[in-house]
């Protein structure tokens, strides 16, 4: 059986088959396009809307790229449970130090949550940070990072992430990461 295209009522079905399987393309291209990954936007890994991007920190109300960093290795230097590591990241005018401790074991930073804590010497915790701010004719500054303040760590070979989260002592965020080698020192005393 032969359909006849100069039937109305044929050419009636044909377009409005058409026209719904158009909105249903429609439909389906706006759905995926309003899907997001977090990993793959600019802001990094936080959930924090200030996050300024990847190797970039928001600190002292300033966004600055960090250029690189290194990591200094202590031994139990305050206690026998844990294993302790000076983190520099740097930048341009920036100078950003973390000394972290971990489980004993290894003499390399090892991945995890650390927690700014100040003072105390436990793996797990950063018992002292701050953020340096110096030249281009600026005031050099000192300026600790809060209590609470997350450092998450993630180690690939020898390349280092390192994503920061939390609020300075005067209130702002510091906010950023860093992913890339880290310098290597082993502290000897004198």
């Amino acid at each position: 059986m032969k359909i006849s295209t100069n039937n109305p009522a044929t050419n009636f079905a044909k377009k409005a088959l058409k026209a719904l399987t158009m909105i249903a393309m429609v439909l389906c291209a706006v759905s995926l396009a309003a899907c997001s990954d977090d990993d793959d936007d600019e802001g990094g890994a936080s959930k924090n809307p200030n996050h300024p991007g990847t190797n970039k920190v928001l600190a002292l109300g300033q966004v600055y790229t960090l250029l690189g960093g290194g990591q200094e290795y202590y031994g139990n230097e305050y206690n026998d449970d844990a294993t302790t590591f000076d983190v520099y990241l740097v930048s341009d005018g920036l100078q950003i130090e973390l000394e972290m401790h971990q489980a004993n074991g290894s003499e390399t930073l090892a991945a995890g949550t650390y927690t700014v804590k100040k003072g105390d010497y436990s793996k797990g915790f950063i018992s002292d940070a701050y953020v340096d701010r110096y030249g281009h004719g600026l005031e050099e500054i000192y300026v600790d990072i809060a209590d609470g303040t997350t450092v998450t760590i993630s180690v690939s070979g020898e390349t280092y992430t390192i994503e920061i989260d939390g609020k300075l002592a005067d209130g702002t965020d510091i906010v950023g990461n860093y992913t890339g080698k880290l310098d290597w020192f082993t502290y000897t005393p004198e």
